[in-house]
């Protein structure tokens, strides 16, 4: 029971976790250069490994070491409905807010050019899956 509570705290303690704020009426500009430029990709791989792939998987597939005992799934970000559902500032407003009613903390700790190079680098999972449809 202490392990399943440090582990369900720990990404507090690693990313200060802040309350959600609602952001749904404000207005997102995507930076769009940024999310195809190859070095944001790298930068945004490099902070999902440090910050993400411990409940999402090393792979982005929702498969992470710390899922077990969330109270949700974590997102597979190569699942191809949530992927035609989604976009770039919903995926940024839910790293920014997180999510009510589920273990998704806010990471509004990461600086906004952070927050975007990790959309940069998830919209880079896509690029292979759309091009092979």
């Amino acid at each position: 029971m202490k392990r399943l509570i440090w582990m369900l705290l720990l990404p507090c303690l690693l990313v200060s976790c802040e309350p959600a704020e609602t952001r749904s009426e404000e207005t997102i500009t995507v930076p769009t250069a940024r999310l195809s430029d190859p070095a944001s990709i790298e930068s945004g791989g490099a902070l999902f490994r440090r910050y993400c792939a411990l409940c999402h998987g090393l792979n982005a597939d929702g498969k992470g070491v710390r899922r077990e005992g969330l109270s949700a799934d974590p997102r597979n970000f190569h699942d191809s409905v949530w992927r035609e559902k989604t976009s770039p500032a919903d995926i940024f407003r839910t790293m920014s807010d997180g999510l009510s009613q589920s273990s998704m903390p806010s990471f509004r700790a990461l600086t906004e050019v952070q927050r975007w190079d990790i959309v940069a680098y998830l919209e880079s999972l896509g690029s292979a899956t759309s091009n092979e449809q």
